[in-house]
C-alpha cells in the first residue's frame, strides 16, 4: 500500500527523477504517505462486536 501511496498520491516520482536519490525521495515524502495511512485509519468502519 505505501508503494502506491508513494508513487500516486506524492511527489516521489519527480523528486527522483530530478536527480534526488531514492532514499532521500522515500525520506521526504514518507510523512505524507504516514499521514494518508493515519486518516484511511480513522475512517475505517468499526466492526460489528453484537455476533
Amino acid at each position: 500500500m505505501q508503494t502506491y501511496l508513494r508513487h500516486h498520491m506524492t511527489d516521489y516520482d519527480t523528486l527522483f527523477l530530478t536527480g534526488m536519490s531514492r532514499e532521500e525521495a522515500r525520506r521526504r515524502v514518507q510523512p505524507k504517505v504516514n499521514a494518508i495511512i493515519a486518516l484511511w485509519r480513522r475512517k475505517r468502519p468499526k466492526a460489528d462486536t453484537d455476533d
